[in-house]
This record gives C-alpha cells, sequence and structure tokens, in this order.
C-alpha cells in the first residue's frame, strides 16, 4: 500500500510538473493563439517620471532572446500585478501572452493608481501621461520604433486619448469594450448613469489617491464582489444623487461629485477634457474596433467606427453578443490583438480575416463577415395599434391612446440590456411586462426570417402631466412559448428646453434606441415595450424639476401615448 501512494503521489507531481513546463502553450491553445515562440523576462517596478514630475510605475516583459521586436503599451487604471487583483492578474495574462509571441509588452499603472503617484482624477491625465510614456518609449535601446497599444474598456480609453496625437511610431491599436467620448458614458441620453456610475465608484475607491479622503478597505470594496454589490445596491434609492455615494462608502468620492455637478452639460470643461473625438478623426494608427452589442459604451463605440470612416481610416470592426462584463471580449479580443500586431507591426497577415467587419446576428445566433458597416437596409416602421398590437400598415382610429402612471417612489426597474453588472444582457422581461407602470404591444407571429442591423429608434407622440419626465421603448423577441428576450432599447428625456408641443399639445419624440444585429425569426413575435424609467441604469427622473443631482421631491408622473391616424407612434428597424 505504501509503495501504492509513492507511486501515485509520483505520477500526480510529475502530471503536475509537465502542466506547469506547458501551461504557456497550455494556455495559449485554450486562448487560440498562435504557438509561443520564446520565453519571456520581467524588469518590475520601473518608475517613468511624467512633465509635472508625478512618477507612474511600470512593468517591462521581453522576449528571453535576441531580436528586434515592436513594442505593445499598456496603461491600466486598474494595476498591473498581484497586489493589484484581479485586475492586476488579466494585466499579466495580457502581457505574457504578447511578450512570448515576439512584443516588448510595457505595463503601466495609471496616475493616482495603486503605486503610482499622482491624483487620480478619471480621463483627465491621459493624454499627457501617455504621450509622456511613449517619449520615454522611445528613449530605451531595445526598442526598434514600432509602437501598438492594447486595453479593454478604461485601457481602451487611454489609446484614443493619444491616438491623434502619438508620433508616426504608433502603428495599431485594439480599443476594445471602450469609447473616446466619456460623457455619453456618465449621461446616456441626457440622464444620469446611476448604476454604472455609483458601481465604477465602489471599484475604485479603496485604490485610488486623491478619491476620497481616507480610502475605505480595498477588501471591502475592490476584492469583494459580494460586499462591493451590498454597498452598491444600498445606494441606488437615495435622494439626493449627491448622497448615493455617500451612502455607498462612507464618504464622497471627489470625481463622483464632479460628475453630478456638471448635470451631464456637454459644454462643461470637465467633459470637454474627457471628449477625444478630435483624436479619432486625426489618428494615422490602424484601428480593429472590438465590442458588444449589450456593452455600455456601443452607441458612442460605433460613433467612432463611424468618425473614422469619414476620415479615411477604416477599422476592422468585431462585434459580438456580448455585455461589459462577459468574458468573450477578453479572449477573442486577445486573439484578434494578436493577429492585428502580427499584420500591422511585423507584416504578417497570414491571421487577418478577409472582410473588415464581423458581426454577430442574434436571433439566428451566427457570425456573418461584411465588407462595411452598417449593411444596407430599409427603414422599416412598425406601428403601435389600438388593440396593444403592432402592425407595418399605418393606425386608421381618429382616436386611441394608452396611459399608465410613473411612480418614481416605486420606479420601474432596470432588467437586462445594458447594465453594468452580470445580470446585463438578453433576459426574460416578463416581470417588467406585468407591471402597471408599462405599457406592452406585441405583433403577430412573423411569417418568415426577418432581419435588422443597425440603429433603432422609435417615434412617440406623447403627453404628460409632469414637464420634466422620461419615456423609454424596449423591443422583445417573442419566441413562440411566449418568453420575451429584450433586443435594444432607448430614453428620452423630456424637459421644457426640448420639447415641442403639437397644436394638440402632444409632444413628438425620437427615442434612440441605440443599435444591433438581430433575426427575429418565423413565428416569433415582435414585443414594444414603453415605460418611464429604467432605475438604477438610468437614475429615475423626480417629475419635480428641481435639478436632478440635488432633487428630492418625488412626483407621480401620469403618461398617455398617442398611437391613431394623426399620432402614428412606431418602431423604425433597419430591416435588411
Amino acid at each position: 500500500m505504501r509503495k501504492f501512494f509513492y507511486w501515485l503521489t509520483a505520477i500526480f507531481g510529475g502530471i503536475v510538473s509537465l502542466i506547469w513546463i506547458l501551461r504557456r502553450r497550455i494556455l495559449g491553445g485554450l486562448l487560440g493563439l498562435p504557438p509561443v515562440k520564446n520565453g519571456v523576462t520581467v524588469n518590475r517596478n520601473l518608475a517613468i517620471t511624467m512633465r509635472d514630475g508625478v512618477t507612474l510605475m511600470t512593468d517591462h516583459y521581453a522576449p528571453d532572446t535576441e531580436g528586434d521586436f515592436p513594442t505593445i503599451l499598456i496603461r491600466s487604471v486598474y494595476g498591473r500585478g498581484y497586489d493589484a487583483m484581479p485586475g492586476g492578474m488579466g494585466v499579466i495574462v495580457f502581457c505574457e501572452r504578447l511578450a512570448e509571441r515576439g512584443y516588448h509588452v510595457i505595463a503601466q499603472t495609471t496616475r493616482g493608481q495603486f503605486d503610482s503617484g499622482g491624483d487620480f482624477m478619471p480621463y483627465i491625465h491621459e493624454k499627457e501621461d501617455g504621450l509622456d510614456t511613449i517619449a520615454w518609449i522611445q528613449e530605451q535601446d531595445w526598442y526598434n520604433g514600432t509602437l501598438g497599444m492594447f486595453g479593454m474598456s478604461y485601457l481602451g480609453l487611454v489609446q484614443w486619448a493619444i491616438a491623434g496625437d502619438a508620433p508616426d511610431d504608433l502603428k495599431a491599436i485594439v480599443p476594445t469594450i471602450t469609447s473616446s467620448h466619456l460623457r455619453g458614458l456618465q449621461y446616456p441620453d441626457d440622464a444620469f448613469a446611476l448604476e454604472l456610475s455609483l458601481r465604477w465608484v465602489v471599484t475604485v475607491a479603496g485604490t485610488a489617491s486623491g478619491v476620497v479622503d481616507s480610502p475605505p478597505s480595498r477588501l471591502e470594496t475592490l476584492q469583494n464582489t459580494s460586499n462591493a454589490n451590498v454597498l452598491v445596491e444600498s445606494a441606488y434609492d437615495t435622494l439626493p444623487l449627491t448622497d448615493t455615494d455617500k451612502k455607498a462608502i462612507g464618504q464622497h468620492a471627489k470625481f463622483y461629485q464632479q460628475w453630478l455637478a456638471t448635470e451631464g452639460n456637454p459644454d462643461d470643461p470637465y467633459w470637454q477634457a474627457a471628449d477625444f473625438r478630435d483624436q479619432v478623426a486625426r489618428t494615422k494608427a490602424k484601428v480593429h474596433l472590438i465590442g458588444g452589442w449589450y456593452d455600455i459604451f456601443l452607441r458612442d463605440f460605433l460613433e467612432d467606427y463611424q468618425i473614422l470612416v469619414e476620415n479615411g481610416n477604416p477599422p476592422y470592426l468585431t462585434i459580438g453578443p456580448w455585455t461589459h462584463l462577459s468574458l468573450e471580449p477578453l479572449t477573442n479580443g486577445l486573439r484578434e490583438s494578436v493577429a492585428w500586431f502580427d499584420a500591422q507591426l511585423k507584416g504578417d497577415t497570414n491571421a487577418i480575416r478577409q472582410y473588415p467587419v464581423r458581426i454577430y446576428v442574434m436571433g439566428a445566433e451566427q457570425w456573418r463577415n461584411l465588407p462595411s458597416y452598417p449593411p444596407p437596409s430599409t427603414a422599416t416602421h412598425y406601428y403601435l395599434t389600438a388593440d396593444s398590437g403592432i402592425s407595418q400598415t399605418p393606425p386608421a382610429d381618429a382616436e386611441a391612446t394608452s396611459a399608465y402612471t410613473y411612480r418614481p417612489a416605486n420606479p420601474t426597474l432596470a432588467i437586462g440590456g445594458v447594465l453594468f453588472n452580470n445580470t446585463a444582457g438578453r433576459i426574460d422581461n416578463a416581470p417588467l411586462e406585468k407591471r402597471d407602470d408599462t405599457l406592452v404591444f406585441t405583433s403577430q407571429a412573423f411569417n418568415k426570417n426577418t432581419d435588422f442591423i443597425g440603429k433603432v429608434s422609435a417615434t412617440l407622440y406623447v403627453q404628460s402631466s409632469s414637464a420634466c419626465t422620461d419615456f423609454l421603448v424596449r423591443i422583445s423577441d417573442v419566441d413562440p412559448d411566449g418568453v420575451s428576450l429584450n433586443i435594444c432599447d432607448g430614453l428620452y428625456r423630456v424637459t421644457p428646453e426640448n420639447s415641442v408641443r403639437q397644436a394638440d399639445g402632444s409632444l413628438k419624440i425620437t427615442v434612440d434606441m441605440w443599435s444591433t444585429a438581430y433575426q427575429l425569426r418565423a413565428g416569433h413575435r415582435l414585443r414594444v415595450l414603453i415605460a418611464s424609467g429604467a432605475h438604477p441604469r438610468w437614475a429615475r427622473n423626480t417629475g419635480s424639476g428641481e435639478p436632478h443631482h440635488t432633487a428630492t421631491t418625488l412626483i407621480a408622473q401620469h403618461q398617455t401615448i398617442y398611437h391613431d391616424a394623426k399620432h402614428p407612434s412606431c418602431v423604425t428597424l433597419p430591416v435588411l
């Protein structure tokens, strides 16, 4: 028996040792990457001084063999090492995978985070710090004059911050699940993104300098997801909004208070400084954009794509059925990035696909390759009818209305869709559709598969008891069993300034419902849901007309939707 356990231990130890020796090849194979070319050496904790004297801590991953290799820069707000979990672990995985395939990789922790100096103010210092870091790279004796940038979310934003002003050395970038325009992230549809903003405050409050006066425990915030969820969710219903961060982390976060104080005004100096669309227009680097249909950045991400096209630098584009927190943008993004860098920095185009656009069509559940985005389509109207139906024929009724009351004290909740948590994406909408503060319109079953790819919108004729209110429109796919899965949605914030009344007192509004790629299959039905909120994705409209960040008075809002011959309310789909 003793001999048996001896051999069992020896065999197990041998297997573990073999896995450890082959770990790089195994991990690369699981990620679908090309074969490992070399080992990796790491020079950690290099201090790079910025123009204002602040020191940013940096690691250098290098191929452990002689040769001339391009460089890839990764600048991370979430740290870069084992002491910055879990974000730091992700950076390590990226750096090792790139370096072992023949790249120098510079991983830097951005200003005010973890061991880098200075105070953290989101987005504001990334242009100067990024350019100063490239200047340092250019001085290194191992640098061959060819540079790329890589990263997701905030790590993608920092690419846009310098893309137009970077030296010609910057040949390729891969901004993934990100955008260049941050006001649209914090104030989508001109309403404060409470869930996203508050969750991010909880994420960074314990790791950044200058955000709060006395940082809370990082273990309680960043490292413990369940605790972070409790902190965030406990604050959603707090009023005024200026107290929500204090409710979550015990004190005010300076940048969060600044976000609120601007009321989303696009002319505010803060949002002007965080708008890098001019960099997109001027970049000479070759760009591969990677995003998700349920990503928080999607709308502005697609605007970046259009800016590049209009300025003669058409990018590659990949969009999956992903949310912001999906793993697939990380794994697929790394695989696509290696192929992109090999092509643009080394001249090896073997792994580059033929068509520049690759999108996932939901409903059909298949990938499609296209020469450009969006593909040619016909704007097709689906009208709301008097019997809570949907028809492609304009309504003929002389009068037809539907009504509901929105009570911000018991707000309509956000279910699925574009959220910054693990409940985002496609989900059964039954709990939402059963509420008495929503309206539901459903078509007959489609008699053939119908594809729509591109921007979706709704035109509504509405009236409200409040001069300040919201209208949300969502479309869903109802399968033969009656399960309703959300496709896309959008919100319109009514204010006295943006409201033009019709002669009969109604308002005509157009709701931008973002974009999608979807196939409504034969036998399925289209559903339109109308509500006046999706709390806390968008902070609830109190209806009081008070400034939104300081409002505390909750007023019920009585809403009427017109859908008759004079008021042809409809959704418009880009049908192929």
